[in-house]
């Protein structure tokens, strides 16, 4: 069971899994295997329809499903930005130029000039290249939060490494290419629910809790405050929004000793 708002869809669960096993365990019978003819496809389609519907026994959500399933599109709009190995890392600048509507609108143009090709292939080179993109963008935002932030300390402490707990860089990467980017902390004097409260006036999303984590690590990381700052970034933030986040911070009363 994949949770499609984990891969920037919507909120909906999908099962996975293959159809002859899903046919298998249906109450559909009668399944074509052969596709030397129209009337044996279309056998296969009404086939594959009662699979569904014989797993689906409620009502759809269509506004989800095709959000579903123009997922591949988008990752397809993603992997279009840039060529992977035709252009360096610092080329590739996080705007949202890149996911404005005329930029969506010219893909979509070029999409519909190029007849589709079948195969898992072409799926899982666009979502590599897709990724490869995300990662390089998240990276940038992440860099810069975080480098704000530790240059903060003390009065700022990052939740990072606890005990024995350690993020450990691969030979291929390092400690900030290999963590999402999600940035949580505390403020030595200013409680998280405060400084969360000042972000929202400021037209800018966070939260403040504990965020399912157990008493036990709480007593680990030490912390006293009933919370944790979060702020989490994904591809479609800004480097100027995180500007925005620290002007936001630095306004607060008591965020510095100077």
């Amino acid at each position: 069971v994949v949770s499609l708002h984990k891969m920037y869809g919507p909120h909906l669960g999908c099962l996975l899994g293959k159809r002859d096993a899903a046919a298998e365990l249906s109450p559909a019978t009668s399944i074509s295997t052969s596709s030397s003819s129209s009337s044996s496809r279309k056998d296969v389609a009404a086939t594959t329809l009662e699979i569904y519907k014989s797993w689906e026994l409620g009502t759809a959500n269509y506004e989800a499903c095709a959000g579903a399933c123009a997922l591949e599109e988008y990752f397809r709009i993603l992997s279009n930005h840039v060529s992977v190995g035709e252009r360096s890392h610092s080329d590739w600048q996080p705007t949202n130029e890149r996911t404005g509507e005329s930029s969506i609108d010219d893909d979509y143009r070029q999409r519909e000039a190029v007849p589709p090709t079948e195969g898992n292939g072409e799926v899982s080179s666009t979502v590599d290249a897709a990724r490869t993109w995300i990662r390089t963008v998240e990276d940038r935002l992440i860099r810069r939060l975080l480098g704000y932030l530790r240059n903060c300390a003390p009065d700022v402490r990052i939740i990072e490494d606890v005990k024995e707990m350690k993020i450990t860089p691969t030979q291929h990467s390092n400690v900030e290419n290999t963590r999402l980017p999600i940035v949580s902390f505390v403020h030595a004097r200013i409680p998280s629910r405060d400084i969360v409260q000042h972000c929202r006036k400021n037209g800018i999303i966070c939260r403040s809790c504990k965020f399912l984590s157990t008493e036990r690590l709480w007593r680990e990381l030490s912390i006293e405050d009933e919370g944790v700052v979060r702020f989490s970034l994904a591809h479609y933030n800004t480097l100027d929004e995180v500007d925005r986040t620290i002007r936001a911070l630095e306004s607060l009363d008591d965020w510095t000793m100077l």
